[in-house]
């Protein structure tokens, strides 16, 4: 079994044992991947990738509830504004190395929430009032203008957990054929946490990151859906899929139902 992994920051609980070595599998033919999306998975193989792009895929797979990137609070997804951001009002959006999820959380908030119009959302608007960052470099202090946590932003705004990875498998798959790839993960997410001491001040120091946001962001994760999720998912697609490829309304299926 071939199992893709997005390798970024809110994957963190997972991908550093795979970094390291610390988790491996003669089973399962593991992808780790910066930028993971839809369109790199075949219909056979496994993938923990974000989640408006696991919703492209409910075609020809289905959702695994027992492994999810799920953040009840702070995430690992940032605006940043010259001024206040509800003073920010007619501008372009620069999407800097946003994966989808940090696209369609943009679009959900930033009219809504913060009240902005946006013109254009693109990774090329160098003249953009509001800049949207995700991964570690949404933990980095900034050293003028503001920094909102969006996923923050998201928790106020909707009342919602914000669900940014989906752990998918071919809809045809059986309990055996996907059991490697769970056990693989819960081995990799069991091994981070174990031997948090051994990376994430190093981490920190290397990437010139806040622990304090680390270890936030850290601590309001979730390795799994929990009941009700679904609504998250569906408000993330619903408040934020208008005007992307990905589907507002998409119909998700979980393995077993």
């Amino acid at each position: 079994m071939r199992l893709f992994v997005d390798d970024t920051a809110a994957t963190l609980p997972w991908g550093v044992a795979f970094g390291e070595g610390w988790a491996s599998s003669t089973a399962v033919d593991l992808v780790l991947r910066d930028g993971l999306r839809a369109e790199d998975v075949g219909p056979e193989a496994c993938a923990l990738l974000p989640t408006p792009d696991a919703a492209l895929l409910m075609s020809t797979h289905v959702v695994v509830p027992s492994v999810a990137a799920r953040f009840e609070n702070g995430a690992p997804i940032a605006l940043r504004t010259p001024v206040r951001p509800d003073e920010v009002t007619m501008t372009s959006v620069r999407l800097l190395d946003c994966s989808s999820v940090g696209e369609v959380v943009a679009r959900g908030l930033l009219r809504n929430f913060y009240g902005m119009r946006p013109t254009t959302y693109s990774a090329d608007s160098t003249d953009a009032q509001a800049v949207v960052v995700e991964g570690l470099e949404a933990l980095r202090e900034v050293e003028g203008g503001f920094n909102e946590d969006l996923g923050r932003a998201w928790r106020i705004f909707t009342d919602l957990p914000l669900v940014t990875h989906l752990l998918v498998v071919p809809q045809a798959a059986s309990v055996a054929e996907i059991t490697p790839a769970l056990d693989l993960l819960d081995a990799a997410a069991a091994a981070t946490q174990e031997r948090r001491r051994e990376w994430r001040q190093p981490l920190c120091d290397a990437e010139h990151l806040s622990r304090e946001r680390l270890d936030g962001m850290l601590g309001s994760m979730r390795r799994t859906l929990e009941s009700g999720d679904e609504r998250a998912l569906v408000a993330l697609l619903s408040h934020g899929g208008l005007g992307t490829r990905y589907p507002t309304t998409p119909q998700w299926r979980f393995f077993g139902t």
